[in-house]
């Protein structure tokens, strides 16, 4: 055995003829020889499997309590009782901060925040819309949330409303 075979084999390397392999799942063997190793562009494949892979995965967390126990703990350790929340920093131009204004912002966000305000349905508070999306991110692998931006009176007080998309 070679000094270079000897040091592979210390470090955990599996050498076969010349190519050295850094990581022993990456050796190609008996076992391991009819896997692929294209892993092809990811667009290409989740193009034509995606709706496949979206509906297997969410039979998977309505009937497999490991599944279900995945999301529900991302939504509890991710989300928590109160997943996100704004806390001001704002300073004047003197570079000292601003409380008041710190106050009316941290303030009119937490009624922005409130079920009815935020979320375009009216059904949603934001701690409620934050754990809708952490499971939709923990079952789907994605989450789109849209924008609703206008001057009339349905979209609320502060103009903006979201929307979460399934």
């Amino acid at each position: 055995m070679s000094l270079a075979d000897r040091i592979a084999a210390r470090l955990g390397y599996v050498r076969k003829g010349r190519r050295t392999a850094m990581f022993p799942g990456a050796a190609i063997g008996r076992l391991t020889q009819s896997w692929t190793t294209d892993p092809g562009a990811i667009n290409t494949v989740l193009r034509s499997n995606l709706r496949t892979l979206r509906a297997r995965s969410r039979a998977l967390v309505r009937s497999d309590g490991y599944a279900a126990k995945f999301v529900s703990s991302c939504v509890n350790n991710i989300g928590g009782p109160v997943p996100f929340n704004l806390q001001a920093k704002l300073k004047r131009a003197r570079g000292a901060i601003d409380t008041e204004a710190n106050r009316k912002l941290e303030e009119s966000w937490r009624i922005w925040s409130r079920k009815g305000n935020c979320d375009i349905t009216g059904q949603l508070g934001l701690n409620s819309l934050h754990r809708l999306v952490i499971r939709s991110l923990a079952r789907d692998g994605e989450a789109l949330i849209r924008l609703h931006r206008g001057k009339t009176k349905e979209f609320g007080e502060f103009g903006l409303r979201l929307q979460v998309l399934d």
